[in-house]
């Protein structure tokens, strides 16, 4: 049990990291409390499949990992508080987390919270903004059956994405569009994708131009070629989503990390390296140096 103001350990964040590093925080007799504003697993909810994590050589959806984390949390008896972190501040030597609903207070902090996707500088309609997604789980919520899907991007999400709504769904038609002629995802979606009959990739296209047309979105593309879809999802990057974070410990985030007193892990720190195997190794790490050079009193 924990009140709000004797936290050791909080972690921002229960995706593929932050659950990493709660599970051998738990093992070290140390008892973290995680924050997570949505659904436990991350960005690991999005992915079709995941072939790459060492132990799961036939591989596995990503929901189907998600549901193996939820299951070892709740063998380690841990479970996130699902409430949206607002503002961390520090003073007094401890971190004040404040939620929707409450405040904490906690000696050390853990930031897991991932990233979260860039958006487009184009301009979006209002008429038209609940056809715009961003998060594939998000579009999962509309109905897409027989319908049309536009997919911008042209990195791992865009086709893995591509691919999830083509095996998985009965979406009627989905196209990629690349604004370039170079592809930044591995061979092996963009294969996949291609040999897939529900999915189109276009290159060197990318919308200039969004309207609503007919209860349908049209859109304009560079070349002046116009094509008409149900939804559209941007897959065009994402940033660290650390937006909670006061000025303070974005400025001079060296000063608690040369005192363990702060940990970024996972996709919040890593850039183009968002692995699921790396974020775990960085969830561990963190619980490693926790244990052995803080003390916790």
């Amino acid at each position: 049990m924990f009140n709000s103001s004797n936290i050791d350990v909080s972690i921002i964040g229960a995706g593929v990291a932050g659950i990493s590093c709660a599970i051998q925080l738990k093992r070290y007799g140390i008892e973290p409390v995680m924050f997570e504003r949505r659904a436990i697993g991350g960005l690991l909810r999005n992915a079709n499949l995941v072939e790459n994590y060492p132990g799961f050589y036939e591989s596995l959806t990503g929901l189907e990992l998600v549901e193996k984390l939820k299951t070892h949390l709740e063998k380690s008896l841990l479970s996130p508080i699902f409430e949206e972190v607002k503002l961390v501040e520090f003073s007094d030597d401890l971190f004040k987390i404040q939620t929707e609903n409450s405040e904490y207070r906690s000696k050390i902090l853990v930031v897991a919270s991932g990233t979260e996707p860039k958006t487009p500088l184009i301009e979006i309609p209002e008429k038209i903004k609940n056809r715009i997604f961003y998060e594939i789980t998000e579009l999962y919520k509309s109905e897409i059956s027989g319908k049309k899907v536009i997919i911008v991007g042209s990195g791992d999400a865009a086709f893995d994405y591509a691919l999830n709504l083509a095996l998985n769904t009965d979406v009627k038609q989905v196209i990629i569009l690349n604004r370039t002629s170079k592809t930044k995802c591995i061979n092996l979606l963009k294969e996949k994708a291609l040999k897939n009959e529900k999915i189109i990739y276009i290159e060197n296209e990318e919308p200039v131009k969004l309207a609503n047309i007919s209860d349908r979105l049209g859109i304009i593309c560079n070349s002046a070629k116009e094509i008409d879809a149900d939804y559209l999802l941007f897959a065009i990057g994402r940033k660290p989503n650390l937006n909670f974070l006061s000025h303070e410990i974005l400025e001079k985030p060296e000063k608690f990390k040369i005192t363990k007193k702060l940990f970024f892990i996972g996709d919040v720190k890593n850039d183009i390296y968002r692995q699921t195997a790396i974020s775990a190794g960085d969830g561990i790490r963190a619980a490693m140096e926790i244990s052995q050079y803080t003390t916790l009193q």
